[in-house]
């Protein structure tokens, strides 16, 4: 974890410092956060959409921070506030890239940099499982940590003796991932996919790819290049970049791909890569190009498993990832922390793939960020569900309002909104239905799950 003296912070920022008795004092760690302060950290009052971190120094001091950055433009940075030092930066964000790249260059860990428009948190978790398993001084990134905020202060987290680093990188423009590139200045770079997602800001797939190989561009050739072979989009952008890749997927043109595939009743998948067999807890072919993906990683590091240590390995992925819950006696296959129409089609599938005898029910929520082009995404994945064996389907948000249109004799129900649509659910759904939740973040289709955890019994 990161550890400075305030006159190196003065130093690394080109900041003015105040109120500093003792430039030698020291910080331990950094927050954005008035509200999570530990005791003895950097407070960063940064802008942020919806709030000015600058109407929380008070609070972040009266929560015992150490020292404080600021913006030269606040019209109270230079007031005395408990002798704790101020350092005044002409852009509080800026200053704390360059404190995080400034911590970066300090550490010799492997740093893996994992991006793409799908897969790339569990992907994350996966590898980190695998490297945790043979390297106990391993760290991933927390949680949905991978934008310009998020990944500077996972890089404050990792210890100074760390070996293996493996971050996550989400972009939702073109200018994003060579800032985040010069951060964390991978070792390893991987890419899952690309697909039609945040088209409000790229608007078509291909654009997709090139901002994601933005990472490439930004790195030096010698670096280790993975990528999914099946993704012809992404391999062609890639071919005009750099000639030297790995890839992995299901074709056997690829330099990576499962043996063997066995998929359980249970939802559980066994998936035989390089000899050894390996246990998801999960269904879908996505999942398991989630894991060739990790293993690419894990490969190229140096590193290696046997079969005893694969058996010890409890794969988990980040929570609203396609996790199976029961409440009530209704089954349900949580995959609703995000949505594009790729995530969706894999989901979908991935559903249809588990053997029930239960009524098969989909609850479908916006996917956004999809642009001019939303509603002919929505019109497409309605086509799509025909395929699929459904008994029931309920949509839920402003997006959806066209999927009825293309639904072919499967009973539909409409909401407009989740917290009304939460409440109707119960009355809805039934015993051993099994349903599948999917859709945007912003739609927070988790509020149903609420519903049925709150009122276990009553249904």
């Amino acid at each position: 974890m990161i550890s400075l003296q305030v006159s190196q912070l003065e130093r690394i920022t080109e900041g003015v410092l105040f109120n500093c008795s003792d430039k030698e004092a020291l910080f331990t760690g950094v927050t954005i956060d008035s509200r999570n302060v530990q005791g003895g950290e950097l407070f960063v009052a940064v802008k942020g959409d919806n709030n000015d971190g600058h109407n929380y120094i008070d609070q972040a001091i009266n929560n015992n921070v150490s020292v404080v950055v600021a913006e030269k433009s606040f019209s109270n940075w230079n007031q005395n506030r408990k002798n704790i030092p101020i350092v005044a930066v002409e852009n509080s964000h800026e200053a704390l890239l360059e404190i995080a790249e400034y911590y970066r260059n300090t550490l010799s860990a492997t740093f893996v940099g994992i991006t793409g428009s799908n897969g790339k948190t569990t992907t994350k978790e996966f590898a980190f499982s695998l490297f945790n398993s043979v390297e106990e001084k391993s760290f991933r990134s927390p949680g949905n940590f991978n934008n310009l905020f998020g990944v500077p202060l996972s890089i404050f987290k990792i210890q100074f003796d760390t070996k293996v680093a493996i971050m996550e990188m989400g972009i939702s423009t073109s200018t994003e991932m060579p800032k985040l590139t010069k951060l964390i200045k991978p070792d390893i770079i991987l890419i899952t996919n690309v697909g039609p997602s945040h088209l409000e800001y790229l608007s078509t797939v291909k654009e997709v790819a090139l901002a994601k190989l933005e990472i490439v561009k930004n790195s030096s050739n010698d670096i280790p290049l993975l990528i999914n072979g099946d993704d012809e989009i992404l391999v062609k952008q890639t071919q005009k970049i750099r000639k030297d890749y790995f890839t992995f997927g299901f074709n056997k043109n690829n330099n990576l791909t499962p043996e063997n595939i066995k998929q359980s009743n249970d939802g559980t998948t066994n998936v035989t890569i390089d000899n050894i067999e390996f246990k998801l807890p999960f269904g879908g072919t996505y999942q398991i190009m989630n894991l060739m993906a990790a293993y690419s990683v894990f490969i190229t590091a140096g590193y290696t498993i046997t079969q005893k240590q694969a058996n010890k390995l409890n794969f988990c992925s980040a929570p609203m990832r396609g996790q199976l819950e029961e409440f009530a006696g209704v089954k349900f296959m949580v995959d609703c922390y995000n949505a594009n129409p790729d995530s969706v089609k894999a989901g979908l599938k991935a559903f249809s793939q588990i053997k029930t005898n239960r009524r098969r029910v989909l609850i479908l929520g916006d996917m956004l960020e999809l642009g001019k082009d939303s509603e002919k995404y929505h019109r497409e994945i309605g086509r799509i569900i025909n395929q699929y064996s459904f008994d029931f389907i309920i949509l839920i948000g402003y997006e959806v309002k066209n999927i009825p249109d293309e639904i072919i004799d499967i009973e539909t129900i409409y909401f407009k909104d989740v917290t009304v649509a939460s409440k109707e659910i119960r009355n809805l759904l039934t015993q051993n239905d099994f349903a599948y939740i999917k859709g945007s973040r912003s739609i927070e289709l988790e509020k149903i799950l609420k519903q049925f955890k709150n009122n276990e019994g009553d249904i």
